[in-house]
């Protein structure tokens, strides 16, 4: 029987990642550590546990609460403090997923569907970080990395696509492009990488889980 097992793995029904829960969660109401969606571990007759989701089930409306918490602590800390991140991102489901995630991490998050929006919101916001998709509606990743240089040349810029050539390989250093990700269609891979390289590059008083202070690129 099910209910016997130690631990069981179910995935979020909100988020979609992974979690390793207690057998006696089975029938109970959970929070997910990654996203905070509340849901709730049912287990069948034959044995099989499935998730049902408690009320809210859209990631986006998550994502913008949560950046809109995001945008009142900065508004109560010193900029310097409270580092922002602009995600160039289209779609819906991948800048919720990205979002999230970087929020978690301590940085501001603000959202461009188009590279003219990320360079207005470069601008605008000084960010410490631009993480783009390369294929965006007005205009290619590449061409916007390289306004950036003359925008802010010292804005971190990391692009990503499913699979990169040796050429696209070479654009980027030239364009000086900080990271190239394939993430081959894995969102949540891709979300992890991003998530791990911020903690590589995290200022050595910089807490997990606050302002994510980033070292200078």
């Amino acid at each position: 029987m099910m209910m016997q097992l130690t631990h069981i793995v179910e995935d979020c029904p909100i988020c979609g990642r992974p979690i390793e829960l207690a057998s006696e969660a089975v029938g109970r109401e959970v929070a997910c550590g990654h996203c905070r969606g509340q849901f709730v571990v049912f287990e069948a007759a034959d044995g099989e546990t499935t998730t049902v989701a408690c009320g809210e089930t859209n990631l986006l409306e998550r994502a913008d609460r949560l950046l809109e918490l995001t945008a009142q602590e900065a508004d109560r800390e010193n900029e310097v403090t409270q580092p922002t991140a602009v995600v160039a991102e289209p779609r819906d489901e991948v800048f919720a997923r990205l979002a999230t995630d970087l929020a978690e991490s301590g940085l501001r998050v603000v959202r461009a569907k188009t590279a003219g929006e990320a360079i207005r919101h470069c601008a605008t916001y000084q960010p410490t970080l631009i993480v783009s998709n390369l294929d965006l509606p007005d205009q290619s990743g590449w061409l916007l990395a390289g306004k950036l240089r003359f925008v802010d040349p010292d804005v971190r810029v990391w692009l990503y696509q499913p699979q990169s050539s040796s050429y696209e390989k070479g654009m980027a250093r030239f364009l000086k492009v900080e990271e190239l990700l394939d993430y081959g269609g894995d969102l949540l891979g891709l979300s992890e990488t991003i998530i791990q390289l911020i903690a590589d590059k995290r200022e050595p008083n910089s807490a997990p889980g606050k302002s994510a202070k980033l070292v200078a690129a």
